[in-house]
């Protein structure tokens, strides 16, 4: 889970957010172990939302839901795949397609 409070710096037209708060709780389940093939593949969905905390929407929530999975290979590389489909009117697009690639080193 995560929450957090955010503020926005710099010029801004009159009525824009400046503030908002961001919350997320997040559910995985991981299927293999570290000598698979695709090594600690998890399946997992998040549940994320923003609070305009002022500005001309303030009070407004978007919530958004975002299943996905995730994968090392050769223990260095991390593979994560996502699609976030907001759940909230008004929705200020439609779903987004995540990709995240990590190395550790």
């Amino acid at each position: 889970w995560h929450a957090q409070e955010e503020t926005l710096f710099g010029p801004r037209a009159a009525g824009t957010r400046q503030n908002d708060a961001t919350y997320d709780v997040s559910l995985a389940r991981t299927w293999s172990g570290p000598a698979a093939a695709l090594e600690n593949f998890s399946t997992f969905v998040e549940a994320f939302a923003k609070t305009d905390i002022d500005g001309r929407h303030h009070g407004d929530t978007a919530v958004s839901l975002t299943p996905g999975f995730r994968f090392n290979v050769h223990h260095r590389h991390v593979f994560m795949f996502g699609v976030d489909i907001p759940v909230t009117e008004p929705r200020a697009n439609e779903e987004r397609f995540r990709f995240t690639y990590i190395l550790s080193f």
